[in-house]
């Protein structure tokens, strides 16, 4: 997998799980759900930058993929367990290391011959 394919997947997971946990309710009126709404945008604007498909742009996603997949897992404690301080706490990781992906990504530009 490459840059690209972390991306696409952790913004489809967190899409998901979003979805999900607005149909609950358990969060309503969270600030988090809408920094996270924006992340996935930015996700999706990011999704095609030639960068992401080198071996840094695949070092630079690949904590993404994995805050999201993390996210899932703790999306899953709160419907089995109802604890939703680690649900906050996935979504604050997923939104911070989309927001290190888009920062880094501004100061790089890749050319493919």
């Amino acid at each position: 997998m490459n840059g690209k394919d972390y991306v696409v997947k952790a913004r489809e997971t967190a899409e998901k799980l979003l979805a999900e946990i607005k149909a609950q309710g358990c969060l309503s009126g969270e600030p988090l759900l809408a920094k996270a709404d924006k992340a996935c945008a930015d996700l999706e604007r990011l999704q095609n930058k030639t960068v992401l498909r080198t071996r840094n742009g695949a070092n630079l996603a690949f904590p993404v993929l994995d805050a999201a997949e993390k996210l899932q897992e703790a999306w899953a404690e709160v419907v089995s367990e109802a604890g939703v301080a680690e649900l906050i706490e996935g979504l604050d990781e997923f939104v911070r290391t989309v927001e290190v992906l888009e920062a880094a990504l501004k100061e790089r530009t890749v050319i493919m011959t």
